[in-house]
C-alpha cells in the first residue's frame, strides 16, 4: 500500500499495486474488482472491471480493488486508489452527499458505472460494493467520489 506524502494543502490518498487481469487495457477512472482465483501469488494482485450488475440480493462477486488513475495495459502491473478524492467513470448522475456504489452498466469506454444507494435493504456483499460519498459532478461521466475501499 501507497501512501503519499502527506501535506497540509493536499488530501491525504492512498494506493494500492495490481496486475490488470481484464484482457484489455483499463483507462482512468474504471472501478476494479479483484479477480478470484485460487493461486495464492494472484489473490489480491489480479484485478478486472466489475462486471456484474450489482444489486441488493447478489452484491458484487468480490471485493472492490480500487479506481484506475492512470492508464494501465493489458496484463501489466499499476497502481489504483483505494482511499481519498477520485475522479471516477459513471453512468448517470448522482448527487452530491450521496453514498456511490460501482455496478456493471455496459458503460463505454470501460463497461462500469456507478451508482447511488437505492435501498436501506442491504446485504454484505452489496455493502462491499460501496466506493464512497459524492463530491461533485465533474461532467456526465466522471463524478469525483472521496473513495473509502480500504
Amino acid at each position: 500500500m501507497n501512501f503519499p506524502t502527506v501535506s497540509r494543502g493536499v488530501a491525504d490518498s492512498a494506493y494500492i499495486v495490481i496486475k490488470n487481469n481484464e484482457g484489455a487495457e483499463l483507462i482512468p477512472g474504471t472501478v476494479l474488482e479483484f479477480t478470484i482465483t485460487t493461486t495464492d501469488s494472484e489473490q489480491g494482485y489480479l484485478a478486472e472491471k466489475v462486471d456484474v450488475a450489482v444489486n441488493v440480493t447478489t452484491g458484487i462477486a468480490t471485493g472492490l480493488a480500487g479506481v484506475v488513475k492512470s492508464t494501465i495495459s493489458t496484463g501489466q502491473v499499476g497502481r489504483v486508489q483505494v482511499r481519498g478524492p477520485a475522479d471516477v467513470r459513471v453512468h448517470s448522475t448522482i448527487t452530491a452527499g450521496i453514498y456511490a456504489v460501482a455496478t456493471s452498466g455496459n458503460v463505454a469506454p470501460t463497461g462500469v458505472g456507478t451508482t447511488q444507494v437505492i435501498t436501506t435493504n442491504v446485504n454484505a456483499a452489496y455493502g462491499k460494493a460501496g466506493l464512497g460519498f459524492v463530491h461533485e459532478a465533474v461532467s456526465s461521466t466522471t463524478h469525483r467520489i472521496q473513495l473509502d475501499i480500504m
